[in-house]
């Protein structure tokens, strides 16, 4: 059994979805930042785009508050149902493997792929 199969389906939904947004836009992809400005917008790590994806009113909030909104989001849709320790092997870029450094976009599609095969 793959290991996405264990998960919550939207969440599953919205890890792929970030993963076509990090692919599509890769200038919008930081995984060092909740939400960091840059000239094109706010580059957001995988736990942002989750979170803009589930409630993109999120992104017409300034920075500051996004960077809020989306800690509380992940707190209540993560952490909250106990799936922080599963979740947190993506979210945290010290938990990625090597093979999958340095934190381009391509790297993250990558790891998003492989973390929802085998949980690691």
């Amino acid at each position: 059994m793959a290991f996405h199969e264990t998960l919550p389906p939207r969440l599953v939904e919205l890890v792929r979805q970030a993963k076509d947004q990090i692919l599509a836009r890769p200038e919008l992809f930081n995984m060092y930042h909740y939400a960091a400005p840059t000239e094109c917008g706010t580059a957001l790590c995988i736990a942002g785009h989750m979170a803009v994806l589930d409630d993109p009113s999120i992104y017409r909030l300034p920075v500051q508050v996004q960077l809020r909104v989306m800690m509380a989001w992940r707190l209540e849709h993560i952490y909250g149902p106990g799936l922080g320790d599963e979740f947190g092997r993506l979210f945290y870029a010290q938990e990625w493997p090597h093979e999958f450094c340095p934190m381009t976009a391509e790297c993250a599609a990558a790891r998003i792929d492989y973390w929802l095969e085998t949980g690691k």
